[in-house]
């Protein structure tokens, strides 16, 4: 497992690092995805992720926007 607090910016290092480290059965979000930023913050967020080919489960915070939750 890789943890790290500041996910915003450390996405494109935790992935190549997963990568490096062989298959990712799934990436666990919890909470705070952007911290109150706007939809399209989180779909790039997300996306980033994609290289690992594996489910991602984003619980959301109280500091995400609804509408993206519920899109």
């Amino acid at each position: 497992m890789i943890k790290n607090h500041d996910h915003h910016a450390q996405i494109p290092a935790l992935v190549h690092k997963a990568s490096k480290a062989g298959s990712v059965d799934v990436v666990l979000i919890a909470g705070y995805i952007t911290n109150f930023g706007p939809d399209k913050l989180t779909y790039d967020l997300l996306s980033l992720l994609e290289p690992l080919k594996c489910p991602v489960l984003a619980i959301p915070g109280n500091c995400d926007q609804k509408s993206t939750v519920f899109s």
